[in-house]
């Protein structure tokens, strides 16, 4: 299921990525003990698992009605909430929805974030 705090470790790992990215130099620019390279490699190397668990985030969020944690899931069981007079119960699922609605342009952002990352990786000669 989507959990919030994994989206913020997952931002708080992509921002660590592009602050390094940023500031970093090739290994012909930097002083033969200086240790940037293979730091640049490692965050380099994590960001195909973060563009697979962005989109899989997407996917579920966007899926339909049979998607545990989708928009479409939720309606149904804010709908089913409300049938039963369970307002507490549809109040806690409209929140839930409103947080993965409110995720979605933070997570599209970060998939064309990372896209961004892998070109600047692949500039720097490291494949992603």
């Amino acid at each position: 299921m989507f959990n919030p705090r994994h989206l913020l470790a997952t931002a708080a790992i992509t921002a660590t990525a592009v602050v390094t990215l940023g500031t970093g130099t090739t290994s012909a620019q930097a002083p033969e003990g200086d240790d940037l390279r293979p730091r640049l490699e490692r965050v380099c190397l994590r960001i195909p698992n973060m563009q697979i668990r962005t989109d899989n985030v997407l996917a579920r969020i966007s899926g339909d009605a049979s998607t545990r944690g989708s928009l479409a899931w939720l309606d149904v069981k804010i709908s089913e909430a409300e049938a039963n007079e369970r307002p507490q119960l549809a109040e806690v699922l409209t929140n839930r929805r409103a947080v993965r609605e409110a995720a979605v342009p933070v997570l599209e952002a970060r998939r064309d974030a990372l896209a961004g990352l892998a070109e600047q990786c692949a500039s720097y000669g490291v494949d992603v």
